[in-house]
């Protein structure tokens, strides 16, 4: 049997904290390019709604749509992650 140290596991309120921080630095950037989010969705081949319950937080992107996303926005992923 293996124990857990509960202290280790971070609370799924964490992740949710996190899934909203990154949606809005996603919707910053775009708003800041200038760009709305079917504009996003098309540059990047993926559904609007998509984009939508990505910057409300609502769903984890993959690395790869993260990748996606700022290159369509003209930043660097690093540029990116730094700005949390």
């Amino acid at each position: 049997m293996v124990l857990v140290n509960k202290k280790a596991v971070k609370p799924k309120k964490d992740k949710d904290l996190w899934l909203k921080q990154l949606g809005l630095k996603i919707k910053e950037f775009r708003q800041k390019a200038g760009m709305s989010q079917a504009d996003l969705a098309y540059s990047i081949q993926m559904d609007a709604q998509n984009i939508s319950r990505i910057e409300r937080g609502l769903v984890n992107p993959s690395a790869y749509a993260v990748k996606q996303i700022c290159e369509a926005l003209g930043i660097s992923i690093a540029d990116f992650y730094l700005s949390f």
